[in-house]
């Protein structure tokens, strides 16, 4: 890397108007700066870009427990389970982790760093029980995509993820949110990727947990009745975290707002 120049890895669901903010505004100071971008997973060869100088700062989401690496929560982002529409759990309005638990899942086939693993595949809540997977390889997020479609097995991923794919999203109740990390190397970090951090910082809007989780059911279609009930909060209580978000996130109308969520999906960190 040099004074004008930043190498970014970014996992894909990443909200990418974060990184055109922080681009935008970097460019703003250095005027002359490039920027590379390359799509990165929390694969072995990813993280030994970032250590080894390849890739100046990745923007992974899942927890890395790589400790030669410099890992910084920017924030959390909801997520989801995603299902194949023939799949029996399309059908229902939400699931509880135990329910996904049950279910074959994907996992890619190039060795991956163990907290990143451990967290999408909730081993915690497995307690030594290993997965089913499926045997349809995914390699790359379409392969993972089309795991999910056309089999029965269940991904667990940011609410944003897939979008367009015609898989269907189902919320879990005591799903865990997916942590956005900025990953470098360990040690100095040059000027160029500080400015870039402060950006990005700068650029995420987010929204208390209570508030994201009325979100999330409203993208979904649920009615503010609806949402109270599976809640367990008043009506009125629902139509004043829907206008909180309003004026969170700076749009209109619930259409409005909805469509921003759909792509940052963003919950506060505790």
């Amino acid at each position: 890397m040099t004074a004008d120049h930043l190498a970014l890895g970014v996992m894909p669901s990443v909200p990418t108007a974060w990184l055109a903010t922080a681009i935008r505004r970097l460019r703003g100071i250095r005027p002359q700066l490039q920027v590379s971008l390359r799509a990165m997973w929390a694969d072995h060869s990813s993280l030994a870009a970032v250590r080894e100088g390849s890739v100046d700062l990745a923007l992974l989401i899942g927890p890395i427990g790589d400790p030669r690496l410099s890992v910084t929560t920017l924030c959390s982002l909801a997520a989801q389970a995603f299902v194949g529409p023939d799949n029996p759990l399309a059908g229902h309005r939400s699931l509880q982790l135990t329910d996904l638990l049950h279910e074959p899942t994907f996992r890619r086939p190039e060795p991956v760093d163990v907290a990143w693993r451990e967290h999408w595949l909730h081993s915690s809540a497995r307690a030594g029980r290993q997965p089913r997977f499926v045997t349809v390889g995914a390699t790359t997020e379409q392969d993972a995509i089309l795991a999910i479609g056309t089999t029965r097995a269940v991904g667990y991923a940011p609410s944003n993820w897939a979008a367009g794919s015609g898989l269907i999203k189902v919320p879990v109740i005591d799903g865990p949110v997916a942590p956005v990390q900025v990953i470098r190397p360990l040690g100095h970090s040059s000027g160029v990727v500080h400015e870039f951090c402060h950006a990005l910082a700068s650029a995420v809007t987010s929204a208390p947990a209570a508030e994201a989780r009325v979100a999330g059911l409203a993208c979904l279609g649920w009615t503010n009745k609806e949402i109270a009930m599976h809640c367990r909060v008043s009506v009125r209580t629902v139509d004043a975290q829907i206008s909180s978000l309003l004026r969170r996130y700076g749009v209109r109308n619930r259409t409005e707002l909805m469509s921003r969520w759909q792509h940052e999906p963003v919950v506060d960190l505790d």
